[in-house]
Parts: structure tokens; sequence; C-alpha cells
């Protein structure tokens, strides 16, 4: 019985530690969205890359990218609903220098460009 304990209360440990990694990532990714990516996020967390965006996947079933995407995304759409920036501003601002490129990637995630938004 005593190696059941100790093997439940390592999964436990590793478990905890997998969820404060996840909790980490996400808030550095939400305070960090215009200048984010994988290499910054292991950097600051003292893991590798691979480390990092490995155990995000395995905790969350989700890529790294893929959800630094989706918050820079929902950021972008939340800027276009309740502000007056320009495009080009709100794709700075959240981590795209390529202004057509954001705009196509905005219209592939929601459907509507960018400009379509604040109709």
């Amino acid at each position: 019985m005593t190696g059941a304990c100790s093997r439940l209360s390592d999964d436990l440990r590793v478990r905890s530690a997998e969820i404060k990694l996840v909790r980490d990532i996400r808030r550095s990714v939400r305070s960090n969205l215009s200048n984010v990516n994988i290499a910054m996020l292991a950097r600051d967390l003292g893991f590798s890359k691979n480390h990092v965006a490995n155990r995000f996947k395995k905790a969350t079933g989700a890529t790294l990218n893929g959800y630094i995407t989706e918050e820079r995304m929902k950021k972008a759409a939340e800027l276009l609903k309740c502000g007056n920036k320009y495009i080009y501003e709100i794709s700075l601002e959240v981590g795209y220098r390529d202004v057509v490129y954001f705009s196509r990637l905005f219209q592939r995630k929601n459907g509507r460009m960018p400009a379509q938004c604040r109709e």
C-alpha cells in the first residue's frame, strides 16, 4: 500500500507542477502579446522550448503557438469593438508587424476582416 500512496503523491506533485507551468505560461502570454514567443517563454520560465511546448500540449491538448494566436485574436477583436485605433495599430499591439498577414489570419479565425468587426 505504501508504494501506491507514494505513486499517487508523486502523480499529484507532477500534476500540480503542470498546472503551475500552464498558469504561468498563460499569464505571460496575456501580458506580453506584442512580443511573446516560445523562446521567450522558455527563457523566462527556465526550461527549454521543447519542454515548455510539450508540457503545454500535454496539459491542455492545444499547441502553444495555437494558444498564442488565439489570445492575440481575442485581444484584437476586443480592441476592434471598443476602440478607434487603426487596424495597423491593433496589429502591432497584438504582435503582428505585417498588417496584411494579421488581417488574413484574423479573417481565417473570425470569419470576417478586421474592419468588418467595427460595423
